[in-house]
């Protein structure tokens, strides 16, 4: 049976097991979340997806905007989990980077949600840290407010190069920055965003042919693109699906290891997974580790 003719009820009924698990001593909700603990199978090195940012924009009648994101980073820079902090005069829920103070996803109290990840071969570098920019975005009430932060801080900062994601129920635009900054206009549905460019609901703008700055193969890259459009296609919400549904479904896929979403390498990997959805309702679950065996907790305060 492939993993899109799984329903939540196969799940719950424990005819699923994620592919680095044998034996789970526990499966069930967890925060809200379904989640799996067993005995480590195997791990595939990472070769495809760093970073991987979905958003369901306009796609779940209880929700505009539901997120499922992996934090992909060097296993020994330290972060802190998601709580209540203020940027600005703006409060916001959001992880942070304990180097620098940055954030690499969150949503804010008039329910912007901002996420990014970074590009590959952009070749730039710049002192000031992406997730600043994601903590200065979050200060911000609309996304229209956003995009001016976002043009000002790059002509003034430059950055290394990213995508970025800001989202709210009325409007959702992709920012991809590589020297020059373009500007995107989603379209209701699912968008998957990796190092290599975004798999959009009309198309994307996926470019795994792009100068890589001498560091990763066309070949990597022509994977995670295919990975991406995957993952678009396997996360397109199914007829009257629920939110909490496609959170789930959401969940597993991000700890799976076949297209490269969970990365287990050397001194990097995936540090941590969220699930969002914003919506009359608002909810963030939390895995502090991998997907893959860190169950998803329920963050307890919202805004």
């Amino acid at each position: 049976m492939t993993d899109a003719a799984l329903g939540e009820a196969d799940l719950r009924a424990g005819r699923y097991t994620p592919a680095c698990l044998v034996n789970p001593r526990e499966r069930g909700p967890v925060g809200g979340r379904l989640s799996w603990r067993g005995s480590v199978l195997h791990r595939r090195p990472f070769h495809s997806v760093v970073c991987t940012l979905a958003v369901a924009w306009q796609a779940l009648p209880e929700a505009p905007v539901a997120v499922a994101a992996n934090r992909d980073e060097q296993l020994d820079r330290p972060s802190e989990g998601p709580t209540r902090r203020k940027y600005g005069s703006t409060i916001a829920i959001a992880p942070q980077d304990a180097r620098v103070g940055g954030t690499w996803a969150g949503y804010n109290e008039h329910g912007l949600f901002v996420g990014i990840t970074n590009r590959w071969g952009a070749g730039l570098r710049s002192e000031r840290s992406r997730g600043l920019l994601v903590a200065d975005i979050l200060a911000e009430a609309t996304v229209r407010a956003a995009r001016e932060t976002v043009e000002r801080s790059v002509e003034r900062h430059g950055y290394a190069g990213f995508q970025l994601i800001v989202a709210d129920a009325e409007t959702a635009v992709l920012f991809e920055w590589d020297g020059d900054l373009y500007v995107r206009g989603l379209t209701p549905g699912v968008t998957v965003v990796v190092n290599v460019g975004a798999a959009l609901p009309d198309g994307d703008t996926l470019a795994p042919g792009e100068p890589s700055a001498g560091r990763v193969t066309e070949a990597r890259r022509s994977e995670q693109a295919t990975a991406a459009r995957q993952l678009r296609e396997r996360l397109a919400p199914r007829s009257d699906e629920r939110v909490g549904a496609w959170l789930d479904r959401s969940g597993v896929a991000l700890g799976e290891h076949e297209n490269g979403v969970c990365v287990h390498g050397d001194g990097f990997g995936t540090r941590s997974s969220s699930l969002l959805a914003l919506g009359d309702r608002r909810e963030y679950h939390f895995a502090s580790g991998p997907p893959c065996e860190t169950p998803y907790s329920e963050v307890d305060e919202q805004v």
